[in-house]
């Protein structure tokens, strides 16, 4: 039996995600798990130190901000208590959960209660947790394939299953899945595609746009949706590669090309590339912002060789990803240049090549 102290200091835990299929029942609301605890624990006699919500976060991931602020407020012995509701608003990874169960609250004198579960680990009768926490995770997966081959059915009907809308578009106000023109920055992806199919470079292009005062595809993003970037230290301006990925989405000509990423698992935010063969394709399912001519004329600028060309020795350098670039902090690539009839051979700086001097 866990030996505690009863001078509680408790944490109430509460948890409530669009994975849990009763997510919209009252009773599971943020707000009455929060009603439902703290009539426990005035019936038992205690007081509510602190009272942790996240709302909106899987049950399968524990890397949730309020969770994680109760983990650091417990090391640093503010807290010696945890409530929750049920085993499940802990978490549905059964592995994650035990170690918090069996591990991390021991280690650290907390007596967990789990109120709709009887789990009490001050008590010795909690051999049945192990299982719930099985069936939780269960739960957490078929949930998980359910909402995926929902979303490939989807994908497949043409529909854009993608959270953010491609820059250049937005999603119809009648129907999200359905892609419109952005009037605001349209005519930048005709731009784009204009110029290089002229024989503009890339860099040249972007530098156009960042001397006209045009937003990045990132900062439009957030500046329109009025969103804070959760990713400040990225640079917010127009960019080699962001032009290069403007140029090669079909979703220009009204295609969408969609599955090209993949969850690693349901019990994992990482996301990793699939095969082209495995991607979803659908024709003419929205309004194209420039004509086939012209993405036909891009493509071939696309396998144009440059002017000056350069080319990776095809060796691994000796100082392959330690060197960076004194200025910003950019890696450094070792790269060849042949410029009339001679072979350079250079490192360059990263943030140059995709930004220009500019920066």
């Amino acid at each position: 039996m866990l030996q505690v102290s009863e001078d509680y200091r408790i944490a109430l835990y509460l948890r409530l995600s669009r994975d849990d299929k009763n997510g919209s029942l009252e009773s599971m609301s943020i707000d009455n798990q929060r009603k439902f605890l703290l009539a426990y624990v005035h019936e038992k006699g205690w007081e509510v130190a602190q009272i942790y919500a996240d709302d909106g976060y899987s049950g399968t991931i524990f890397e949730r901000p309020n969770f994680m602020r109760m983990v650091e407020d417990i090391e640093a012995h503010k807290i010696n208590m945890v409530v929750t509701k049920d085993l499940s608003r802990l978490g549905r990874n059964y592995v994650m959960t035990g170690q918090y169960t069996d591990f991390f609250f021991p280690k650290h004198h907390v007596r967990y209660i789990a109120v709709n579960d009887n789990y009490d680990s001050a008590n010795e009768d909690n051999d049945i947790a192990p299982f719930k926490n099985i069936l939780n995770e269960m739960y957490a997966k078929d949930i998980s394939e359910k909402v995926r081959s929902s979303r490939m059915i989807n994908a497949k009907f043409g529909k854009y299953m993608g959270s953010q809308p491609p820059y250049g578009y937005l999603k119809s106000p009648n129907d999200k899945h359905i892609l419109i023109p952005d009037p605001e920055v349209c005519d930048n992806v005709a731009y784009i595609f204009q110029e290089f199919a002229k024989g503009q470079s890339v860099r040249h292009i972007a530098q156009i746009l960042n001397n006209k005062g045009g937003l990045s595809p990132r900062a439009y993003y957030y500046q329109r949706t009025g969103r804070t970037n959760p990713h400040p230290e990225q640079r917010q301006v127009w960019g080699s590669m962001t032009i290069m990925q403007i140029l090669k989405n079909q979703v220009y000509i009204g295609n969408l090309v969609q599955g090209k990423r993949k969850a690693l698992s349901f019990k994992s935010k990482q996301r990793i590339v699939t095969e082209p063969d495995d991607w979803i394709i659908c024709e003419g399912t929205h309004e194209p912002l420039i004509d086939k001519q012209i993405w036909g004329e891009a493509q071939k600028a696309i396998q144009k060789p440059y002017c000056r060309t350069v080319k990776s020795t095809g060796e691994i350098s000796l100082f392959s990803g330690i060197v960076k670039c004194a200025d910003c902090g950019g890696t450094l690539s070792f790269v060849t240049k042949n410029s009339n009839g001679h072979l350079y051979e250079l490192y360059k700086c990263s943030t140059y090549s995709n930004y220009g001097k500019g920066v």
